[in-house]
């Protein structure tokens, strides 16, 4: 009987492969693998951040857009507003507005009468309420040799070189910006900014100042996550590798668990190139050429085990690494849009 159940499981896992069903796969394996949502409240916030002399920001910021002519012929029913909230990740830290994701998702079924109410209104008025949209910088740019304004979506990261202690450069970008937020009606979240400092210096000297935000002195951190990758003040990939490597190992546990179900052959290679190896080699073309030897070993092992489990040759982390720079590469000579410009 347990085979039989394990073969009826099988084939059933094969199907929603091939199905690309991929919501069902993950369902599947939280099931068989014990998988419990955390219980712990989400801890405070955490934004983003880069090397200093360098400081990175993130800001959530919120706004009212100009208005726009109603769009009577829209309409949200209360079970997709119910749904969206459902898909709100409950350990994503909370916006300016304070509010959990945690509790969004939790009370969805309380308050998607209210929301889709307010949104149907806004639609039918032609007029956006200002807690319900986000505006990005987009219209704000800097960019000098020592002091540059790096964005990607709502992601803002202010990087700086600071030479002979002379900030003044740094820190009027960082007011500059703050003052075009408060002309443009956008709220900084000072509690989800950061600043990492990386000091080139032999001589190590006091930290600097603090930068102040709205009257809010900003946490300086040793290390950052930002845009997915790991960053410290050593500049040295340790930290990233570590959390590739913690990673790994618990997405491989997944891929024995469906190799002890009979999952096999090119099925199980699939799932291995689309939730293993997706994650351990994750920013690759920026890492793989200057992480440590010590490093390389622990992912090399990594990759290893891996192979043990599908039972066939996988290409070390320097392979892939020099395969995915030759294709990156290739993909920046091969574009003709006038953004890039190749000498």
């Amino acid at each position: 009987m347990i085979r039989k159940g394990k073969d009826c499981y099988r084939r059933k896992m094969e199907h929603q492969l091939q199905q690309n069903n991929i919501c069902g796969v993950w369902k599947g394996l939280k099931t068989i693998s014990g998988f419990k949502e955390p219980k712990s409240q989400p801890v405070g916030d955490q934004g983003s951040h880069l090397p200093d002399t360098s400081t990175v920001h993130t800001l959530s910021c919120a706004t009212s857009p100009p208005s726009t002519p109603p769009c009577s012929s829209l309409l949200l029913t209360s079970h997709q507003v119910r749904n969206a909230l459902k898909k709100n990740r409950a350990r994503k830290a909370a916006g300016p507005d304070g509010i959990s994701s945690r509790l969004l998702k939790s009370c969805a079924d309380q308050l998607c009468g209210i929301f889709g109410y307010t949104v149907n209104l806004s639609l039918n008025l032609g007029r956006f309420p200002c807690f319900l949209f986000t505006l990005y910088t987009a219209d704000f740019s800097y960019n000098t040799p020592s002091c540059h304004l790096q964005k990607f979506s709502d992601d803002s990261a202010v990087v700086g070189l600071i030479t002979d202690g002379d900030d003044r450069e740094y820190r009027g970008l960082i007011q500059d910006f703050e003052d075009w937020c408060l002309r443009n009606n956008l709220q900084i979240n000072a509690g989800k900014t950061k600043e990492l400092v990386v000091d080139f210096r032999r001589r190590r000297h006091s930290p600097p100042a603090p930068v102040s935000i709205q009257g809010t002195d900003i946490d300086t951190v040793k290390s950052y996550k930002y845009l997915g990758v790991h960053l410290n003040d050593s500049l040295d990939w340790s930290d990233n590798t570590d959390a590739l490597v913690k990673k790994g190992n618990s997405r491989l546990f997944l891929l024995r668990r469906l190799r002890s179900f009979g999952v096999q052959g090119p099925l199980l290679r699939t799932f291995y190139d689309s939730v293993v190896a997706s994650a351990i080699f994750y920013g690759i073309v920026c890492w793989a050429s200057s992480i440590t030897d010590r490093d390389r070993r622990r992912m090399d092992r990594l990759v290893r085990r891996a192979s043990s489990v599908l039972g066939c040759p996988l290409d070390s982390v320097e392979v892939v690494g020099n395969g995915r720079m030759m294709a990156k590469l290739s993909s920046l000579l091969n574009n003709t849009s006038p953004l890039y410009r190749t000498v």
